[in-house]
């Protein structure tokens, strides 16, 4: 286990129709992978898959939430493994979160365009009409106590459909901020 990163993975395995955890222990010298069971899923951990030169695995492809394949097994990456691994990787998981008014929607293309650029990944995007309470509570947050900001807010984005874009990198938020 020396000078390997730890991730906590699941695999779904249709025939039992259940998500089996494992230990996934990344070599970045080689790349090699090895796969252990947890000690919930098996009664004293132990090995799935020994260590194997697997070059088709990449460090930047071990994001939370990716998921990947090693031998025709998908598997999905859940958490880090251990602290050592979470520092490593905390600086790259910075998130944002991005809202494009109904009056965006033209610059869509655009806007992810210019996050994209940034080196920046798009985690999670959805598109959406929003009820009068939701659209308040997002005004409240930024128009900073000014009613007439505040109704002209709430009216925008009640008017027709709004697109959230989840953001994740290095220094996401401060990038956010200059775009």
């Amino acid at each position: 286990m020396e000078g390997a990163l730890i991730f906590k993975i699941e695999w779904f395995d249709e025939l039992a129709a259940i998500n089996k955890q494992f230990i996934l222990l990344y070599f970045a010298d080689g790349p090699a992978v090895q796969i252990n069971h947890t000690k919930q899923s098996s009664k004293n951990g132990g090995c799935f898959l020994k260590k194997v030169q697997y070059p088709n695995l990449l460090l930047e492809d071990l994001q939370i939430g990716s998921k990947f394949e090693i031998f025709s097994r998908q598997y999905t990456l859940v958490d880090y493994g251990d602290d050592k691994t979470r520092n490593m990787f905390q600086p790259v998981q910075g998130k944002g979160f991005l809202l494009v008014k109904p009056d965006g929607y033209p610059y869509l293309g655009k806007i992810i365009d210019s996050i994209l650029n940034e080196d920046l990944i798009i985690s999670k995007i959805k598109m959406a009409y929003m009820d009068k309470p939701l659209s308040q509570h997002f005004a409240q947050q930024s128009c900073g106590g000014d009613t007439q900001i505040f109704k002209q807010s709430v009216q925008s984005l009640t008017q027709d459909v709004c697109t959230g874009i989840e953001i994740e990198g290095d220094d996401a938020v401060g990038i956010l901020n200059v775009l």
